[in-house]
């Protein structure tokens, strides 16, 4: 437990794209919206999917993302798309009364400078209510959908609460709705704000759940499953589907492995944050299974995970050699992997401290440092500081341990 303390942790957050809508702003000419060119507002190509999280309706987040940055915004292609795609979205899916209000939610929350965040709320609940008259129903996507951006503003606003209630509420309807690939999604988004305000309880129960979907098993929502006299959310577990599946996990037609890859990093990291590192281990080696081989920063943020956690219960040489592994990966990336390689590299010096090797560990630190990311300073600072006043007064190895016990652990977040 020592070291755990002194390593330096990765979590891999799901990646939220949205598309760069700024080159088609020039579309937008008055308060609501409409120009001569046909009532453009750039920002609502999620509505029809319900949000902008782990999937979406046109497939999997991540793959819209790489799309976007690789394909679709070069200049005026970008307006064109962006123009043509909001069109489709406002003139087939919503009624004039709810899509009004929606353009007029999305240009206050999204585009103005400051952003009008009152403005913006009045005019999703606003939608919201227009699309009750309207009899969309409840559990659609369409509906859901604009629940997900009314709890997208209450996040932007770091009103995670709020956020967390209003995201539970679209994991509902599209759970009720049997969208079962949106309902994933917004359950990550559930996690993540519960996270934010501390509850990890709740953070666990929602992506826990979001694992199980994944692997055929959707169950109800964690809070109807609750034991009456209880007030803690009743968790599932993955990781019995897991542990009883040798070979590869079979997930339903809707889902993707990059969605389960991750749904399970969710999950392993509020395990490693909550003292469980066997759990922790378990999904992360999953995870490794499932992770595409030329995604070489990706497999080098696994493997820090896993020798921190390793770590976590004494193993020292697998953490050892996980790190190495995270090294050697982080640094085949080049600089896409900077701080990746910057961590990694901290926590082998970390590990190789532990084990007594000074000079090797002073010489890591040093390498860590070299790579300039400025969240690893303070800590690789202190840790050579420890290094060189041990040498200097002549500590044996065992000494190095209890400063290390001091220290606090730094997080990061890197995006799939």
């Amino acid at each position: 437990m020592a070291l755990e303390s002194a390593m330096i942790s990765i979590s891999c957050a799901v990646y939220e794209p949205e598309f760069d809508w700024n080159a088609a702003l020039p579309y937008i000419t008055d308060e609501d919206g409409s120009a001569a060119s046909g009532e453009y507002i750039p920002g609502a190509h999620w509505l029809v999917g319900g949000f902008h999280g782990i999937t979406g309706s046109h497939g999997p987040a991540h793959r819209t993302s790489k799309f976007a940055r690789n394909a679709l915004f070069s200049g005026g292609l970008a307006a064109v798309f962006a123009a043509l795609y909001w069109r489709y979205i406002t003139y087939s899916t919503y009624p004039d009364q709810v899509r009004r209000h929606l353009r007029s939610a999305i240009l206050h929350h999204k585009y103005k400078t400051p952003h009008d965040a009152k403005t913006a709320e009045l005019h999703y609940l606003r939608a919201l209510d227009a699309a009750e008259k309207a009899c969309i129903p409840p559990a659609s996507k369409e509906f859901a959908g604009i629940v997900v951006e009314l709890g997208q503003l209450y996040d932007d606003l770091g009103q995670h609460e709020e956020a967390a209630r209003t995201f539970d509420d679209a994991w509902r309807r599209y759970l009720a709705g049997q969208h079962y690939c949106q309902a994933v999604g917004a359950a990550q988004r559930t996690g993540k704000s519960y996270e934010a305000i501390g509850d990890l309880a709740r953070a666990e129960a929602a992506y826990a759940w979001g694992v199980q979907a994944l692997l055929g098993q959707v169950e109800l929502h964690p809070d109807d499953k609750r034991i009456s006299e209880s007030t803690t959310p009743l968790m599932v577990d993955p990781n019995a589907s897991i542990r009883q599946s040798s070979g590869k996990l079979k997930q339903p037609a809707w889902a993707t492995p990059q969605d389960l890859l991750v749904a399970l990093d969710h999950l392993a990291n509020i395990y490693a944050t909550t003292s469980r590192p066997h759990l922790a281990i378990t999904l992360y080696t999953r995870s490794m299974a499932l992770l595409d081989t030329s995604d070489v920063c990706k497999k080098a943020v696994l493997e820090n995970n896993l020798a921190e956690s390793y770590v976590a219960i004494g193993r020292i040489d697998d953490a050892k050699r996980f790190a190495e592994r995270a090294v050697d990966d982080a640094r085949k990336d080049g600089k896409e992997c900077k701080e990746c390689l910057a961590v990694a590299t901290f926590n082998l010096g970390a590990i190789q401290e532990m084990k007594g090797d000074l000079q090797a560990s002073k010489a890591l630190y040093h390498n860590a440092k070299a790579l300039n990311v400025p969240s690893t300073i303070d800590q690789i600072d202190q840790a050579l500081s420890r290094i060189d006043k041990f040498i200097l007064h002549s500590f044996n190895a065992s000494a190095v341990l209890a400063p290390i016990q001091e220290l606090q652990l730094i997080s990061f977040t890197v995006f799939w």
